[in-house]
């Protein structure tokens, strides 16, 4: 029971929470720079409490791959990341979040299945959710496209990357998951190309090629 409370309150919900706060504190380039230091995190709790010593090729592909991050969303200019303190603190207690649902639960996993973990998780959060704000406060007009954004964003958006993500930790290690998931910039570049005619700057291009490189080789990396 203390695992799932913590799988919870200081991952799922702590990791949505504290994102979102970054953004409204800064911008979404800088709560999203900040969130992808969670594979240095996962690195430092790998070596403290299991004494594994990250490969010095796996460190150099972390990095790589947050560089790659950082020229994708910026394209290179750091004016447009916006840090105060308290933004700070709370983009990079999103990536210690990360951190906290990527590897407390896998006692939980092995035993339960990622389907139980995601839904309990989500359940459990969203009750916490309506401290801070009931769901009986709407503040937006309810009509067919919001319900349809809605249900996608929860469904989709939350819910399903959520069972595919804890999924993934029962097959791979926490570190290249986590690592893996510094390609959903790539996704919203990807589908912005078609969808709203996006064209990419070379950094941008350099960026998308470091990310994927640096995943494939870290992949690698920790099998080998």
């Amino acid at each position: 029971m203390p695992t799932l409370f913590l799988y919870v309150f200081g991952g799922v919900f702590s990791v949505q929470y504290f994102y979102y706060v970054a953004i409204q504190l800064s911008n979404s380039a800088t709560a999203t720079i900040l969130q992808y230091t969670a594979p240095v995190f996962i690195m430092l709790y790998l070596f403290i409490f299991q004494r594994q010593v990250p490969k010095p090729k796996s460190v150099l592909f972390v990095i790589l791959a947050m560089i790659g991050v950082f020229l994708l969303i910026t394209n290179g200019n750091i004016k447009h990341l916006s840090i105060s303190p308290l933004a700070l603190v709370t983009g990079l207690l999103a990536g210690v979040a990360v951190v906290i649902y990527s590897i407390i639960p896998r006692p939980l996993l092995d035993k339960y299945g990622a389907l139980n973990m995601t839904g309990w998780g989500m359940m459990l959060a969203g009750i916490a959710c309506n401290i801070f704000y009931p769901v009986w406060r709407i503040n937006f007009r309810i009509e067919p496209l919001s319900i349809f954004y809605v249900l996608t964003i929860s469904i989709v958006g939350t819910a399903l990357a959520f069972l595919l993500l804890l999924r993934a930790f029962q097959l791979i290690s926490p570190l290249v998951v986590s690592v893996a998931t510094a390609t959903e910039p790539l996704t919203s570049v990807f589908l912005s190309i078609p969808l709203f005619g996006l064209k990419l700057t070379l950094l941008e291009m350099v960026g998308i090629v470091m990310v994927i490189v640096s995943v494939i080789l870290l992949s690698k990396s920790e099998q080998a």
